[in-house]
């Protein structure tokens, strides 16, 4: 059931997703074997896979995403939730500290209020780093998600990052 394939299927009226297995396998990777962290063995997989969600903001990815991760996590695989903006958070907290600039980054991932507060000069940095190297922030989430059976993406934005993944990633 590891390599079992799963498809989303949503049902827009009642606003409800469910995970279901389909009758497809997942074939050998062209990169190797993988293997992966399953209920505390570690091992990196030579290209993690990756689902990725896109959408507008508040339409629901964070709760698709913390969905997907409860079922496959149901079904023995290990899932976890990533975020380009909590990689453009860490960074751009990082960078404020350079400046002598504190800022609570638990409170910046999780108070929208508080993130309001920051939402100019967050915006600011994001856009310097990602004229630098768009892919910086995604690159990141990849490296992390190496650890895990799949790794839900619940906020992708930018076709550089989507073709980052669709040739770094299963």
């Amino acid at each position: 059931e590891a390599n079992a394939r799963y498809r989303i299927f949503v049902d827009q009226r009642r606003r409800d997703y469910s995970l279901r297995r389909s009758p497809c396998v997942w074939g050998q990777s062209q990169s190797g074997p993988q293997q992966s962290l399953r209920r505390g063995k570690v091992a990196l997989m030579t290209k993690p896979r990756v689902w990725a969600i896109s959408g507008k903001r508040f339409s629901g990815k964070d709760t698709l995403a913390a969905l997907l991760v409860r079922k496959l996590n149901e079904r023995n695989l290990v899932a976890r939730r990533f975020a380009l903006a909590d990689a453009c958070k860490e960074g751009f907290v990082a960078e404020q500290k350079t400046l002598g600039i504190e800022i609570d980054l638990p409170r910046l991932m999780t108070e929208r209020s508080y993130k309001e507060l920051w939402r100019n000069k967050l915006t600011e940095y994001t856009e310097k780093v990602l004229s630098q190297d768009p892919t910086l922030f995604v690159k990141a989430v990849v490296e992390q998600a190496r650890i895990v059976d799949i790794a839900i993406l619940s906020d992708l934005r930018l076709m550089a990052e989507l073709n980052y993944l669709q040739e770094n990633t299963e």
